[in-house]
């Protein structure tokens, strides 16, 4: 962040100062949400939550660096030292604050959202973009009303591009981020049923997605997913850059295969009538769409070819998606354990039924926010882990047990399930073998990735 006024700070949060001290000639260099988190000369936000309250925890981000803080509450305790500012609501003085400062930087910004895959599209397309670029990027996937600001907060006037991920659950939530954003740029990955909870049909979680488009100028590029049904609908009037397989691709993938031994993807792309191999860091074939939508950016933002491939080839992972792990005995230990739904869980799935070893174990926890879903979701992924004949398929979570004793005997005796991860912990070592595949995937609730480390500490 720019430093910002205490006085740009009052006066674009409509707010009010309040409490002991009410000097405003410092200026801020940071916004933080969290109390916990150290800054210099900071802005601390108290916003209220399900289960927190910001309020509370003001002298905790005053000893971490804060000298201001955004309240919309008067308190009963006054600190000294910290300056007070009250609004009638912290969320949407975030929202102002970073409304305002956007228009500050007249730089370009990609806006990524979709149902599955948006935080490794971003990082693809931020990996490709910083070969020739000064990218600022989405922390992890701070991608809500809360992070998505947060983000344009952190610009700062060496930054030549912004890779902005955009993440929603209910309708206008898109379009409210996106006024703040104002892309020039809008990647879509694909349309599944994560959210359908609260949208509860795709079609409206297509139409939740495709708000970005309203908030972007007349010259403005969606590049979307052709193989992808929902989106192949989009008839909105917007340029449009399509990738994937299809024949209707502009950035086409003609074939992609995983190489085990090498820990990449081989993919063969096709880009402008000509045909280029990609040797793509990871062993999911879906990190090929991400690698499309990098050529498709980067195309849109001058790179040539040879900029472009070394930015794909320079893709790093995710911890906690899709990330690999080399152990003793030769065993490849999948940890996909940061969220799931039932596309990303089958996209695992494909993963590990794609290797060539011998014993592939999956380990599958409950998948929240499925709504009317949630019995069919994870019944369908233990089916599909059975029709893809893999060796060990694990399932663990009240979901899953529901899920597994819906299914018919034959089913049911190709899969296990353990109620808690606790119990599985005291079988775990049968599925430990020599030179297999493990992958572990939950919602992030499950905290799966303490089976990560249950694993990696037996093997």
């Amino acid at each position: 962040m720019e430093n910002v006024s205490l006085l740009d700070v009052v006066s674009k949060t409509n707010g009010k100062v309040v409490g002991k001290t009410t000097i405003l000639d410092s200026y801020v260099q940071e916004v933080v949400t969290d109390s916990r988190v150290k800054t210099t000369n900071g802005l601390f936000f108290a916003i209220v939550g399900e289960n927190t309250d910001g309020h509370s925890y003001i002298g905790m981000a005053k000893e971490n660096g804060a000298i201001a803080c955004i309240i919309s509450k008067e308190l009963d305790e006054y600190l000294e030292g910290i300056v007070y500012i009250l609004v009638e609501d912290t969320i949407k003085a975030l929202k102002d604050l970073a409304t305002w400062y956007r228009t500050k930087f007249n730089i370009p910004v990609v806006a990524i959202t979709g149902s599955v895959g948006k935080t490794t599209t971003k990082e693809m397309i931020a990996s490709v973009l910083s070969i020739k670029y000064n990218v600022l990027k989405t922390a992890g996937n701070l991608n809500s009303e809360i992070g998505a600001p947060v983000t344009v907060l952190g610009l700062k006037s060496e930054h030549e591009v912004a890779v902005i991920e955009m993440g929603m659950d209910h309708l206008g939530q898109i379009d409210s981020i996106s006024k703040i954003v104002k892309p020039d740029t809008a990647v879509i990955s694909n349309i599944g049923v994560a959210h359908i909870e609260y949208l509860k049909t795709r079609e409206n979680i297509l139409k939740a997605k495709t708000e970005v488009f309203a908030n972007m100028p007349e010259n403005g590029v969606a590049i979307l997913n052709a193989d992808d049904d929902m989106l192949v609908t989009v008839t909105d009037q917007i340029e449009k850059v399509w990738y994937g397989y299809s024949e209707n691709a502009d950035i086409k993938a003609i074939d992609a295969v995983v190489d085990y031994t090498e820990g990449v993807v081989k993919a063969e792309i096709l880009i402008d009538n000509n045909i280029y191999e990609l040797r793509i860091p990871g062993l999911s074939r879906h990190l090929v769409y991400a690698a499309l939508t990098g050529i498709a950016v980067g195309k849109r933002y001058n790179m040539t070819i040879d900029e472009i491939i070394k930015g794909v080839e320079s893709y790093e992972g995710i911890k906690m998606r899709m990330d690999v792990k080399k152990l003793n005995n030769n065993v490849l230990l999948i940890d996909d354990t940061y969220n799931a739904n039932p596309v990303s869980m089958k996209s695992l799935i494909d993963t590990v039924a794609a290797s060539n070893r011998d014993c592939k174990t999956i380990i599958m926890g409950d998948m929240y926010e499925l709504g009317d879903e949630t019995l069919n979701g994870h019944k369908s992924v233990i089916e599909y882990a059975i029709d893809k004949q893999i060796t060990n398929i694990i399932v663990i979570g009240e979901h899953m047990e529901d899920a597994y004793k819906s299914l018919d005997e034959d089913k049911q005796l190709k899969a296990n399930w353990y109620k808690t991860k606790e119990i599985f912990y005291e079988h775990v070592d049968r599925f430990l073998m020599p030179d297999s595949l493990i992958a572990a995937k939950a919602s992030r609730g499950m905290k799966f990735e303490n089976i990560v480390s249950k694993i990696i500490e037996l093997i």
